[in-house]
């Protein structure tokens, strides 16, 4: 870990999907917010990379500092883009992010435009702030398939009681 993260930001891109800073930052944060402690023998660089199931309690620790709880579109709001949603908590939008993928992969995945995509919804609020992602249905999936799935999650997505969901183009 130590060779990953010291050589250069590329070879920890490579291999963390994450810059050297990024990736000391994360360290930091799990050190002094999500309880994740050094040991005599093991430090945490080590410790993220070889304990993973020890650290992802303390990484779910810091949903405090990083998620945001959402406020309802004020009925008086100026916002051109946000007043027609006015009592709605977020806005919910659908994308497809292109793949490369083996070819025997491909016909799983392929959007109505023939490309080979994954169906990405996205729940942000009035400052554009994401406060739902899920990724991994397949391209040829209907966006309807894709919102049936999210609200029948009872542990991931609720729409509250007398609360409507706002859809932006």
């Amino acid at each position: 870990m130590h060779d990953v993260v010291s050589f250069n930001d590329e070879t920890c891109v490579d291999n963390l999907k994450m810059s050297r800073n990024a990736f000391g930052c994360l360290c930091y944060i799990l050190e002094n917010s999500g309880g994740l402690i050094n040991t005599k023998n093991v430090t945490i660089c080590y410790t993220i990379s070889k304990h993973f199931n020890g650290v992802l309690p303390a990484l779910l620790e810091l949903h405090i500092l990083f998620l945001i709880k959402p406020t309802p579109i004020e009925d008086d709001t100026t916002n051109e883009r946000w007043k027609w949603f006015k009592g709605c908590l977020d806005a919910l939008n659908g994308t497809y992010i292109l793949l490369r993928l083996a070819q025997k992969e491909k016909p799983l995945y392929r959007n109505s435009k023939g490309d080979a995509s994954v169906n990405v919804l996205v729940v942000c609020d009035i400052n554009m702030h994401y406060v739902y992602i899920l990724s991994g249905w397949e391209g040829s999936a209907a966006d309807s398939r894709v919102l049936k799935d999210v609200i029948t999650r009872e542990q991931w997505f609720r729409v509250l009681d007398g609360m409507q969901l706002g859809t932006v183009f």
